[in-house]
C-alpha cells in the first residue's frame, strides 16, 4: 500500500473517501449533458484561428495591438483549443504539428503560459476573450455545427444567437 493509503487507512478515512468519489461518480452519471471531449477533438483536429481572427481578439486591449498585428495566432489557436477540449495546448495539433516538424516548440509554448499566466489587465481581458471563444468553440463542436464565420470581439460572443466556427 502506498504511504496516502497507509495514512487513509490509519486515520479511518477509507469510508469517508469512498463516499465522496461514488457521490461525484452518481453527479457525473446524472448529468443531462455530458461533454464528449474525444468528439470535440476530432472535430478540432483541423480547426484553424485566421491571422485576421487573431487580430480581432487582441483589437481594442490597450498594450496588445502589436501582438494582434504581428503575433502568432498560433499562440491564441493553441489556447483556445485546449480551454475547448479540457485538454493541454501541448497536446494541440499546432504545438504537435510543429513539434513533428522539427521545429523547436519552446517560443510558442513560453508566449502561451506567459498569456495563461500574466496577471496585467491587458492579459486577463485577452484571457477573457479567448476563453469565451474557446467555449463556443466547444459549443459548437457538441451541436455539430462547424461554420467559417465565427465572431471574434467579446460582445459579438457573447450577444449572437447563432454561433460558428471557423476552419481552415
Amino acid at each position: 500500500m502506498n504511504v496516502l493509503g497507509q495514512q487513509m487507512t490509519d486515520a479511518g478515512l477509507w469510508p469517508v473517501f469512498e463516499s465522496a468519489i461514488d457521490d461525484v461518480a452518481l453527479l457525473l452519471h446524472n448529468q443531462d449533458r455530458r461533454v464528449d471531449y474525444s468528439n470535440r477533438r476530432r472535430l478540432t483536429s483541423n480547426w484553424r484561428l485566421s491571422h485576421g481572427q487573431w487580430m480581432r481578439i487582441c483589437a481594442d486591449i490597450s498594450g496588445l495591438e502589436e501582438r494582434g498585428a504581428s503575433g502568432d495566432p498560433c499562440v491564441g489557436e493553441a489556447i483556445i483549443w485546449s480551454w475547448a477540449n479540457e485538454a493541454s495546448y501541448l497536446h494541440s495539433p499546432t504545438v504537435t504539428q510543429r513539434r513533428s516538424m522539427c521545429q523547436v516548440p519552446d517560443r510558442i509554448t513560453d508566449e502561451i503560459g506567459s498569456i495563461i499566466r500574466r496577471q496585467r489587465p491587458s492579459f486577463v481581458a485577452l484571457s477573457r476573450r479567448l476563453k469565451l471563444y474557446a467555449d463556443r468553440l466547444g459549443q459548437a463542436c457538441d451541436r455539430g455545427a462547424l461554420h467559417a464565420d465565427m465572431p471574434t470581439t467579446a460582445d459579438a460572443l457573447l450577444n449572437s444567437a447563432y454561433q460558428c466556427v471557423p476552419i481552415r
